[in-house]
């Protein structure tokens, strides 16, 4: 099991696309002869036209009232309570383009953990739609994103359709947010199958979505199909530290202690100094190293790379201690194993 899986910087243990924002419409919105706003295919009433007319000379969607819709979205609990307090907010003001970017791009948080921040941008979507401005790929994405955050994956599927069928072409972001959702349900033939997809388009994949792909292919134990993807990844766009982690993993839990020493191996030979102890936020490679070594009974090369991450001031985790209190002897290796123990005594390990 990928128990030391980082989940501070990719929720789940998946690492969502990278995306360079980019305005989400390309529209202008324009007023009919009877001084209200009217966005394409707005000529006919109903229900969901309520945003898209609203009159001229209202208000614009000021500093003030944007704070107030975020304070607003604060402490929401679904996504109907965010629409309701966005209708609510939004009566009267002037929806421009720059008024639904604004709020996309205010209420969008990369790093966000609640809900309730990926509701207000499936909320924003959703009233865009009913307000009949056309959507481009971004918006689409900022819609499969938040879906794919709060763990319905099956919703962005349907907006990718919904997308193409609006004649709207995916990109690399929707792409690989299709390829997430595919991820997070496991759907192994229809992730690796959208990933080739994209490739034929000319659409080039980053780090991200191959190690989304590694993750995925790790957990559920497809190692040979995982190598694979990993020597392409390697050979094109290269690797990084979470790319090693969920690699070497991977294989570890399939028994292939040999194969993922020698991943590492191969990674120190490459002498990059930009990867050992990068797992800042989570738990850095060399502890997960020290695992696999101490399963093959590798104590001499446990204490070389324990050393080594010590003189690097790279920070041993809990299990990683515990491992080495084994390894060290504590009559002719007295130095080592009084400082392995004081140590974990500072750390409440002991």
């Amino acid at each position: 099991m990928l128990h030391r899986a980082i989940t501070t910087r990719c929720d789940r243990g998946l690492v969502p696309p990278r995306f360079n924002h980019r305005r989400p419409f390309s529209v202008s919105i324009r007023s009919s002869s009877d001084g209200r706003i009217q966005t394409r295919n707005s000529s006919k009433h109903d229900d969901n036209q309520e945003l898209a007319r609203v009159p001229l000379a209202d208000t614009l969607l000021t500093e003030e009232l944007a704070q107030d819709i975020k304070k607003d979205l604060s402490n929401i609990t679904s996504i109907q309570e965010a629409e309701q307090k966005l209708t609510s907010r939004l009566r009267g003001v002037h929806l421009t383009m720059d008024n639904f970017n604004w709020l996309f791009s205010n209420l969008y948080q990369p790093e966000a953990e609640n809900p309730e921040a990926f509701y207000n941008l499936i909320a924003v979507f959703n009233l865009a739609k009913k307000a009949k401005v056309p959507l481009d790929e971004s918006a689409y994405w900022f819609a499969m994103h938040a879906y794919n955050s709060i763990d319905e994956p099956p919703e962005t599927e349907k907006l990718f359709k919904e997308m193409q069928t609006n004649g709207i072409l995916p990109e690399s972001p929707t792409y690989f947010a299709l390829i997430d959702s595919y991820a997070q349900q496991d759907r192994v033939s229809d992730m690796l199958n959208s990933f080739e997809e994209a490739k034929a388009k000319g659409i080039t994949p980053d780090r991200a979505i191959f190690n989304t792909i590694l993750y995925t292919l790790a957990r559920i134990g497809q190692s040979e199909e995982m190598m694979r993807r990993f020597q392409e990844m390697k050979s094109t766009i290269g690797c990084d530290d979470f790319t090693y982690y969920f690699v070497i993993d991977g294989l570890k839990d399939q028994g292939q202690q040999e194969e993922a020493l020698a991943i590492w191996n191969d990674l120190k030979n490459e002498e990059r100094p930009d990867l050992p102890g990068m797992v800042k936020n989570g738990v850095p490679l060399e502890c997960l190293v020290l695992e696999v070594m101490s399963q093959l009974d590798r104590k001499e090369d446990m204490k070389d790379l324990f050393r080594s991450m010590i003189s690097q001031d790279i920070e041993p985790d809990e299990e990683a201690y515990k491992a080495m209190e084994k390894v060290f002897d504590k009559n002719t290796e007295k130095k080592d194993y009084d400082r392995l123990i004081s140590e974990m005594r500072q750390k409440g390990y002991k």
